[in-house]
């Protein structure tokens, strides 16, 4: 559903332009074991040519919060992560581990009534003193959903920045 159904399928689209393979994991599975980050990496690059040192992460909501699981967890494969309307502060906040997370970027919309403009400020402030560069972009005039497709291509090009 990541991949098809937000922003009409721009995802699939941008992947296809600018040359980079996507997985789209279950996010309980991976928020539950995210050691299976290494192993996706390793059973696509038997397919793919997958650069190990270009391997990002991203994900919305439920699946933010996977996503700096697996940048917390994995500083070494992650070269940066992209969250969007979720990955509150305390995924972050007082964690000894979390002071060598690659880059991350925040994503929030301004109409989001589940992460709402002050939770993304205080995501933002923990990140910030986490990562390594946390930068934030918001959409006042979005909301949860929405902001997904508004802002994938934005995204991806932060990410293949990195």
């Amino acid at each position: 559903m990541f991949i098809e159904g937000y922003g009409a399928g721009v995802l699939r689209e941008l992947a296809d332009e600018r040359g980079f393979v996507l997985a789209s994991p279950a996010t309980l599975g991976v928020a539950q074991s995210p050691g299976v980050l290494p192993a996706l990496v390793e059973q696509l690059a038997e397919d793919y040519a997958i650069d190990p040192s270009r391997v990002y992460v991203l994900g919305h909501s439920l699946g933010a919060g996977a996503t700096l699981g697996l940048a917390r967890t994995h500083p070494d494969l992650v070269r940066a992560a992209a969250v969007i309307a979720g990955g509150g502060a305390g995924r972050v906040r007082g964690r000894a581990d979390a002071p060598n997370m690659p880059p991350v970027l925040l994503v929030s919309g301004g109409l989001d009534p589940l992460f709402a403009p002050a939770r993304a400020n205080a995501a933002l402030e923990s990140l910030r003193a986490v990562s390594n560069g946390a930068e934030h972009f918001p959409y006042p005039d979005e909301g949860h959903t929405l902001v997904v497709g508004e802002s994938m291509t934005r995204v991806i090009d932060w990410l293949l920045a990195k």
